[in-house]
């Protein structure tokens, strides 16, 4: 008997699918449509235009099972299906309010969306390795010199004093590119 492990959720497209996709075709709707990983604890429910078949595609842990039911003499209502849609709608509307985007305008929320899986942060190996960040940083943006020297002089600094992490002293990008301007945060410890 093959089941899933543990616990996992219940994912039900809204739209039926063209029922020739076999296991590759559904793994790629699953990523593009529902922007999920397949092999998460989930199990995918696709539906038939005629809304007489099911597809389940879930993970067991070891590998995609793809299983198929068919209705013998009967079909899927469309009192269910718009129950599904009704659902799907207040679910994704739950996801918009839980990001913290929703104020955003739809633009601002695609570009920001390449960020959605967190940005991937590397050490900064040597002063040679951050010279050549600073160097490919610079190739990206020359407009923004002043700005990519600062950064520049930042990693080294890290490097040399064996931080974790870079360390750059706060940057206001004002005005035309080019222009950056670099707030005076000369602060002292207060003794008492």
């Amino acid at each position: 008997m093959i089941s899933p492990s543990g616990s996992f959720r219940i994912f039900l497209a809204s739209e039926p699918i063209d029922f020739r996709k076999g296991v590759d075709g559904l793994v790629a709707h699953v990523a593009n449509h529902f922007e999920l990983d397949p092999v998460d604890s989930a199990i995918y429910v696709f539906r038939s235009r005629r809304a007489d078949r099911l597809k389940l595609l879930v993970w067991d842990g070891t590998g995609l099972v793809l299983t198929m039911k068919r209705l013998n003499g009967g079909r899927f209502g469309d009192d269910d299906e718009s129950r599904v849609k009704r659902r799907v709608k207040r679910l994704m509307e739950c996801r918009k309010a839980a990001s913290g985007l929703e104020h955003l305008k739809r633009d601002d929320r695609e570009r920001l969306e390449v960020l959605k899986d967190g940005a991937r942060l590397i050490a900064i190996r040597n002063e040679h390795h951050a010279d050549e960040l600073a160097a490919a940083l610079h190739e990206d943006m020359p407009c923004m010199a002043p700005a990519t020297e600062m950064v520049w002089h930042a990693m080294r600094r890290s490097v040399r004093e064996g931080w974790p992490g870079l360390r750059m002293p706060p940057l206001l990008l004002d005005g035309p590119p080019g222009i950056v301007g670099f707030p005076q945060m000369d602060v002292e410890p207060v003794r008492t």
